[in-house]
């Protein structure tokens, strides 16, 4: 099994230096469950899986365990699926979508104004 990454992006607003940032997770082969749970998962609900933590806050606190950022995603990651018990992916799902922040991607985009005339872009 070759080696398997999931890129996380930041958007500007959710990162104190206001910049975009992309965080490029690497799974070991032992993780073949996990990454077949994630694999479809947009930014927004893998930052769902990571606490909704920032970029910045994912980078103190791996230093502060004294873990790589991608072994301390990782953990985390790992860590709530465990908590909340979720073994597949109508479970990750329902998990995902009853969070606090669940954001779908109509609302992350232009998409849902489309149709009203004052915000219509094109």
């Amino acid at each position: 099994m070759a080696q398997h990454y999931k890129s996380v992006s930041y958007p500007r607003a959710l990162n104190e230096n206001k910049e975009t940032k992309v965080l490029k997770l690497a799974f070991n082969k032992d993780d073949k469950d996990l990454i077949y749970l994630i694999k479809d998962l947009n930014s927004s609900q893998m930052r769902g899986l990571l606490n909704f933590k920032s970029f910045e806050e994912l980078e103190n606190q791996a230093v502060y365990e004294n873990r790589s950022l991608n072994n301390t995603c990782l953990l985390m990651i790992k860590e709530n699926i465990q908590k909340y018990n979720i073994n597949s992916r109508e479970q990750l799902d329902f998990f995902l979508t009853n969070t606090k922040f669940n954001i779908s991607g109509n609302s992350a985009t232009f998409k849902n104004n489309k149709n009203r005339g004052i915000f219509n872009l094109s």
